[in-house]
């Protein structure tokens, strides 16, 4: 009896998550829904000052961090209904990235609850920079430096003066920490280059 039930439980139980490109720029991605038993995910997008995600060590976001997104009035809301998953098996959706962001860092949140509440439902967070600005970057193995091209990501054009800002890691025995190290321009061909430092950079 009670095996059988959890087993139903398990069958019944919704779930749905999303994975995406960390940049979005035009052609603007798509966002790869993976749920089961739900027939519609709900999306928030936050907006987030992105030194303050970077600068703890493992780039997590732990609770508190998570409530004050929910929390947080979103500057784009909508949702997407999902064909069913009459089978109980999971299926993945490709959906189409919203319009009309503007550039800069958000969150962005699902939810197959409109509340976005915990409890019977699941949330799932990804990280995303809304920009049309491309970065190839090459570190330099034998001088530990690191050098790169910042384009323009439709036309693949360079730019020039556009400012780039290196970030190390450091760690002692007992923390860890992400924190802008250094900042240069890129040249009239779009190119920059950073000497080697001290940590771990990125």
């Amino acid at each position: 009896g009670r095996m059988c039930y959890n087993l139903i439980q398990q069958i019944e139980a919704k779930s749905a998550s999303i994975q995406t490109e960390r940049v979005w720029n035009n052609p603007l991605p798509e966002i790869q829904v993976t749920y089961r038993n739900v027939t519609e995910v709900y999306f928030r997008a936050v907006p987030f000052d992105f030194a303050e995600y970077a600068r703890p060590s493992g780039w997590g976001l732990d609770s508190k961090t998570i409530d004050a997104l929910l929390a947080t009035e979103p500057v784009l809301e909508w949702s997407v209904e999902l064909p069913p998953t009459a089978d109980y098996k999971q299926r993945t959706e490709a959906l189409p990235a919203p319009q009309g962001l503007e550039k800069g860092f958000y969150f962005l949140i699902a939810s197959h609850d409109p509340s976005f509440k915990s409890g019977d439902n699941q949330v799932t967070i990804a990280p995303i920079w809304v920009s049309d600005l491309a970065l190839v970057v090459r570190n330099l193995a034998q001088t530990g430096g690191v050098d790169g091209f910042v384009l323009d990501a439709r036309t693949g054009e360079p730019i020039a003066g556009a400012k780039v800002t290196r970030w190390t890691y450091s760690y002692t025995h007992a923390r860890s920490w992400d924190a802008p190290d250094d900042q240069t321009q890129t040249d009239q061909d779009g190119k920059f280059h950073f000497d080697a430092a001290a940590g771990y950079l990125w």
